[in-house]
């Protein structure tokens, strides 16, 4: 019941910090976030690591567009702090 409630949560922040970026999660424990069409997924990813926050970038699941990939495993405060900083990037 914990990690439902942390999953719930941290996508619910997702939709209020990235409004129709953060795409619907069909399951499991990963938020995926749509970038423009001309986003270098590579420069955001080591950009957004430099500034702490660990994400993957979406051609590690063969997305054909540019895509962020983002645990949803995080504490709610980590997760929130991280999730500021992909908005802005």
């Amino acid at each position: 019941a914990p990690l439902r409630d942390r999953l719930r949560h941290n996508r619910t922040r997702a939709a209020e910090v990235l409004g129709p970026r953060a795409l619907p999660v069909q399951a499991g424990w990963s938020q995926t976030v749509a970038l423009d069409e001309d986003a270098d997924e590579e420069v955001l990813v080591t950009k957004l690591a430099e500034d702490g926050v660990l994400v993957q970038p979406g051609y590690f699941y063969d997305y054909g567009r540019p895509m962020l990939i983002v645990s949803l495993l995080a504490p709610p405060d980590v997760f929130s702090a991280g999730l500021e900083k992909v908005a802005l990037a």
